[in-house]
């Protein structure tokens, strides 16, 4: 039995479509461009490919048999493009998170942003999502 079903998996998909800016990506190149050279393509990075990432991470998680003791992506689709070490994972029986530390570069151990302080947070993709959650 898989940790996440069908639907779960069909939900994650849907928040690609939903997150503001993404559409359904039309090549590879478009989920996992060359690191970014210079700040010019920063927004694309933060925009697209991060939240991409960290969906595609979640998503091999639920189709992995039980629960991965690490994240089930490997060579450059593993890696934080701010960071440039492997995104970071969590999973418990209760779920899994796997996030980027976000333009800061500061690991808030997958506490997403906070738009009333101003924190600027990770970039997150749970399962199960948080009630009144995005991407």
């Amino acid at each position: 039995m898989r940790f996440g079903g069908v639907g779960d998996r069909r939900e994650i998909a849907a928040q690609i479509v939903r997150a503001e800016g993404l559409g359904l990506p039309k090549t590879n190149e478009e989920i996992w461009p060359a690191p970014v050279p210079d700040a010019q393509n920063a927004a694309l990075v933060y925009r697209r490919l991060v939240p991409r990432r960290t969906l595609l991470g979640l998503l091999n998680a639920l189709d992995a048999t039980g629960r991965p003791k690490a994240l089930p992506l490997m060579g450059e689709e593993s890696l934080d493009p701010f960071f440039g070490k492997p995104l970071r994972y969590h999973a418990t029986a209760k779920g899994i998170r796997v996030w980027s530390v976000g333009r800061d570069g500061y690991d808030e151990n997958g506490m997403a942003a906070d738009p009333g302080s101003g924190r600027p947070g990770d970039i997150v993709a749970a399962w199960p999502a948080a009630k009144g959650s995005k991407p």
